[in-house]
C-alpha cells in the first residue's frame, strides 16, 4: 500500500466508511488524490499542446502508421489524437498517428498515475496510455533497474469495441522479451463517456484500476517491479495491416480519435 503523508484518523475512518457504504474499494491513493498536490498534472487548457510538459515522441513510420504532430491537437480543453489517412506525393494512401510523452520533461519512480480517456473504437487503431523507461531491456539480468513498460490502458486493435488490456513488458522487445497481460471484455468503456484508467505502482506491486475499481494486482513474484524513473506516453498507432482499405478519412473526416480530459500523477511518499 502506498505510504502518503499522514492524515487524521477521523478523515481516514470517514473515508473507509464512505467506501464501504458505496461498495467501492479503499484505494491506497485515495487520500492523496484529495489532499496531496500532484507531481504532474495537465488538464489540457487552451488550444495548443503545452510543450513545457510534453514532447512529440518519434517521427516517421511505425508499423502501418506515420507518427506526426499533425495528429495531435488540443480542443475544448481536451487532448485529441486523431488517426487519419491521406495520399502522399506518389498518390499512395498513408496513415498518420500521434504520440506524445513527458520524456525530458517529467519522470517519476512509483506513485499513482491516472488519465481520463474517451475513444472511438475503429478497426486497426490502437489508442494507449503507458508509462515507459528509456532503458527497458538494457540489462536483462536486472529488469528492475532497467525499467518495465506499464500499459495502463491499451485498446486492442483487433478487439471488440469494449475490450481493453493492461500489460507489463520487460527485458526489451527482442528474443528476451517477457510480459504479463490481462484483457477485459464486455466493459462499458466505449459508451461515449470518459473513463478513468489508473495504476498504483509501489516497490511491492502494481495495482490497476478502471473508474476507481481495482481490476488487477501484480506482485513482484509475477513481474519485476521497476525501480527506474519513467515517463508518460499517450498515443495511437496502427500495429497491423487490418485497417480499412480506404483508410480512416482525412484529418477532418476521421472519427478514429482518442481524447484525454486530464492526466495526473501523484508521488509515492515512503516512510511514516
Amino acid at each position: 500500500m502506498i505510504k502518503f503523508k499522514k492524515h487524521s484518523t477521523f478523515i481516514l475512518s470517514a473515508f473507509v466508511i464512505l467506501n464501504a457504504a458505496t461498495s467501492l474499494p479503499v484505494l491506497a491513493n485515495s487520500n492523496a488524490t484529495k489532499n496531496e498536490k500532484p507531481s504532474f498534472e495537465d488538464n489540457f487548457q487552451g488550444n495548443a499542446l503545452d510543450t513545457n510538459k510534453w514532447v512529440y515522441r518519434g517521427s516517421g513510420k511505425r508499423n502501418y502508421c506515420i507518427n506526426d504532430k499533425s495528429s495531435v491537437s488540443v480542443k475544448d480543453n481536451k487532448l485529441v489524437i486523431t488517426t487519419y489517412s491521406k495520399k502522399n506525393s506518389q498518390g499512395v494512401l498513408e496513415n498518420y498517428c500521434g504520440m506524445i510523452s513527458t520524456d525530458g520533461k517529467f519522470k517519476q519512480k512509483y506513485g499513482y498515475w491516472e488519465a481520463s480517456i474517451r475513444f472511438n473504437s475503429v478497426q486497426g487503431v490502437q489508442p494507449a496510455f503507458w508509462v515507459q523507461s528509456n532503458s527497458v531491456g538494457s540489462d536483462i539480468k536486472n529488469p528492475e533497474k532497467s525499467g518495465v513498460e506499464i500499459d495502463v490502458f491499451e485498446h486492442l486493435a483487433e478487439a471488440k469495441k469494449n475490450e481493453y488490456d493492461n500489460a507489463l513488458h520487460w527485458n526489451g522487445y527482442g528474443s528476451d522479451h517477457k510480459q504479463w497481460a490481462k484483457k477485459y471484455a464486455n466493459t462499458n468503456i466505449n459508451d461515449g463517456k470518459f473513463h478513468k484508467y489508473s495504476v498504483e505502482w509501489t516497490p511491492e506491486h502494481y495495482i490497476f484500476y478502471l473508474d476507481g475499481k481495482e481490476t488487477a494486482r501484480v506482485a513482484k513474484s509475477t513481474a519485476p517491479i521497476s525501480e527506474a524513473e519513467q515517463y508518460i506516453i499517450l498515443s495511437t498507432e496502427v500495429p497491423r495491416a487490418n485497417f480499412p482499405q480506404n483508410g480512416f478519412g482525412d484529418e477532418k473526416q476521421s472519427v478514429a480519435t482518442m481524447e484525454v480530459e486530464y492526466i495526473k500523477v501523484y508521488p509515492y511518499l515512503a516512510g511514516n
